[in-house]
């Protein structure tokens, strides 16, 4: 993908901030290895001081390979430091200098309407209150949601489910499951409550409390594990047990790994269940304008020689490739047809076949809706009648 991070990471190698490039080792990551060494160095020479340091003869020689060491290890620094300070002014020289001199109003001719400000307040308290929302110790709900308003002036009414959810998951992560296992018992989320369950039972097991794991499994996983459709969730719970008999504990490692599945799993549903994004819109617009820094940039280049401008009020005069999980937020369908993108006053439209066309190809090829026409791409005869209006939806 041609973009901005690309250009970023092809710098980097090409300005030689990379020693090794497959290792991705920089001047100053070698420093810090070095100084570890150095270290090492240090303390077998000091232990070897202790224990031979009553001969002059060997303390003569302990100080030589003191001087040595210290004389390859000062030089090996100097040239590192040296290095990284060059190539760190030829990185800034390529990279970074451009991006603080580019203009983007020089550029971007549409500029935001007082009237669209509102949402963008909207996406500011969203992203706020989705990634910067810590409840603290004894806090309550309450507290946290009259300080997000006068701290960053956020509305409850965009605050309140986010906080729910960093209520939830801060009490997951202090050990206490209840309020996850019941806020699962309430929207039937059959799999999440079982991984929750599943959670206590390791962490069960992970404090050498073999018997108390065996009676929670008994009791709240049994029933799950014993219904026929669930047959997938035996086997974790048959591993759990076979620990138990053979007197196995679980590692505090495996627990937290399994702890982060499950915020996840919940941060997942909850925003689906609540109708929140997953991701911060604001963070979203602002990575693929990173990503497109680069087209931007050509843009402005060629706007300047060939004195084109900027006439598109709702598109950008170019294309810039996203990745998958930021283009897909806004389905865009080029009719295969006129080559051309699908609007609102040009809609898409499926054949009886499937295939996809723009309006005015449609009227096209069937003349106004007068004659029968081959589908352009397969033998299936079609009238204009029997084709319907594509709607495409961003689906969870």
């Amino acid at each position: 993908m041609s973009s901005l991070l690309e250009t970023i990471d092809q710098q980097w190698v090409k300005s030689k901030l990379y020693i090794d490039k497959d290792e991705r080792r920089t001047h100053l990551g070698k420093c810090v290895e070095e100084v570890h060494d150095f270290k090492i160095q240090l303390k077998k020479l000091k232990a070897h001081l202790l224990k031979h340091g009553s001969s002059p003869q060997k303390r003569l020689v302990i100080k030589e390979k003191l001087a040595k060491s210290h004389k390859n290890w000062d030089s090996s620094m100097k040239k590192s430091l040296n290095s990284s300070i060059t190539t760190y002014r030829k990185f800034s020289k390529a990279c970074v200098k451009p991006l603080n001199e580019f203009q983007l109003d020089s550029v971007y001719v549409n500029k935001i309407t007082p009237q669209r400000l509102m949402y963008l307040d909207r996406a500011i308290h969203s992203h706020i209150a989705r990634y910067y929302t810590n409840i603290a110790d004894g806090a309550t709900s309450n507290e946290m949601l009259q300080y997000l308003n006068s701290k960053y002036r956020i509305p409850s009414s965009i605050a309140k489910d986010y906080v729910e959810m960093a209520n939830i998951i801060n009490e997951m992560k202090t050990g206490n499951l209840n309020t996850c296992i019941k806020w699962c018992q309430e929207n039937k989320l059959e799999l999440l409550h079982f991984q929750l369950h599943y959670l206590h039972a390791m962490s069960l097991l992970s404090e050498n409390k073999p018997m108390d794991c065996y009676l929670y499994i008994q009791k709240n996983l049994a029933l799950t594990v014993g219904k026929s459709s669930q047959l997938r969730m035996a086997k974790p719970v048959s591993k759990l047990l076979a620990k138990i008999v053979i007197g196995e504990t679980i590692p505090a490692a495996m627990v937290q790994s399994y702890l982060e599945t499950c915020v996840e799993c919940f941060t997942k549903q909850y925003c689906l269940r609540n109708k929140l994004p997953l991701h911060s819109a604001l963070f979203l617009v602002v990575l693929s304008g990173v990503i497109g820094f680069q087209v931007f940039t050509k843009y402005e280049a060629i706007r300047k020689v060939s004195h084109v401008d900027w006439s598109t009020a709702d598109e950008l005069p170019f294309h810039v490739k996203l990745p998958p999980f930021l283009s897909n937020y806004h389905p865009v369908f080029i009719c295969p047809v006129l080559k051309e993108e699908t609007t609102k006053e040009n809609p898409p439209f499926s054949l009886p076949c499937h295939h996809v066309l723009s309006k005015k190809s449609l009227d096209k090829l069937s003349k106004n809706g007068t004659c029968n026409f081959k589908c352009p791409y397969c033998p299936v005869m079609s009238t204009k009648v029997k084709t319907k209006r594509v709607n495409f939806l961003k689906l969870p």
